[in-house]
């Protein structure tokens, strides 16, 4: 059986798997981060965080423009790294995750 967009009930019994055995979780989108980028970025971060019980940071290329920065309140500030201004920070969060999620990206 198969659902929206490929998603079968085995794909998401492996992906409860991974979230299960994840400590550190990242959560990345694109560039010049749009409305649905932050968004999604924001609730997967929440999902983890108060539903899983993770530690999870959201790791944005640069800042979404005006008035989309608005959006980013959304996220706790000590949960939301900014490449383009901490470079740093931003890889030492990609590199000490042991999962990783990209999101909102198009085919």
């Amino acid at each position: 059986m198969q659902g929206f967009n490929g998603i079968t009930p085995e794909k998401l019994d492996r992906l409860g798997g991974i979230l299960k055995d994840a400590r550190k979780v990242a959560v990345l989108s694109h560039m010049n981060p749009d409305g649905d980028a932050v968004g999604s970025c924001a609730a997967l971060l929440s999902y983890l965080a108060e539903v899983c019980g993770k530690e999870a940071t959201v790791i944005l290329p640069n800042p979404p423009g005006e008035p989309l920065s608005l959006i980013t309140t959304l996220i706790p500030q000590d949960r939301l790294v900014i490449h383009e201004t901490s470079p740093e920070a931003a890889s030492k969060a990609i590199s000490e995750a042991d999962t990783i999620f990209i999101l909102d990206l198009n085919r």
